[in-house]
């Protein structure tokens, strides 16, 4: 009788065994799957990171150009000499920028090629054809529609 009890502790004994290994290495096997979706996860995160880095660093590289008129004009019998202030607020040199003035939708002048640099701005003159023009009196002149001043080219 105590060979049998002591073989069915025995028994008992290594099934309990055989259970702690098993589960042990389901625990092992979870927390190593854990683990790894962590590490993919900060991975993941640092190089996203990584990237909006990138693509904020080339942002403030790109010129950030604007243009407005700029107060001043000179009126001639053929043309009107008005002027465009080019601001960039990039962070690098905008070259070969070029401004356009519209009347409506209609083209009506355009500059010559000017180099911006970063953080600085540069007056621009435009020759507007007499025909648009409605009248000289006062700090700018009037036009015959809306104009418009737009960066063309750079």
């Amino acid at each position: 009788m105590w060979i049998a009890l002591t073989a069915v502790g025995t028994l008992a004994l290594v099934a309990v065994s055989v259970w702690q290994i098993r589960s042990s290495r389901a625990e092992a096997r979870r927390r190593e799957k854990l683990e790894a979706e962590a590490r993919r996860a900060a991975d993941e995160r640092q190089e996203r990171e990584k990237r909006e880095a990138r693509e904020r660093a080339e942002r403030e590289k790109v010129p950030a150009l604007s243009v407005r008129e700029a107060a001043g004009f000179s009126g001639r019998e053929r043309e009107v000499e008005i002027y465009a202030q080019v601001v960039n607020d990039g962070g690098s040199t905008a070259w070969g920028v070029v401004v356009e003035a519209l009347i409506g939708d209609s083209l009506i002048a355009s500059s010559g090629p000017v180099d911006v640099a970063a953080g600085a701005s540069e007056r621009v003159p435009l020759a507007i054809p007499r025909q648009y023009v409605e009248n000289l009196a006062g700090e700018r002149p009037r036009y015959r529609g809306d104009l418009t001043l737009r960066i063309a080219a750079q």
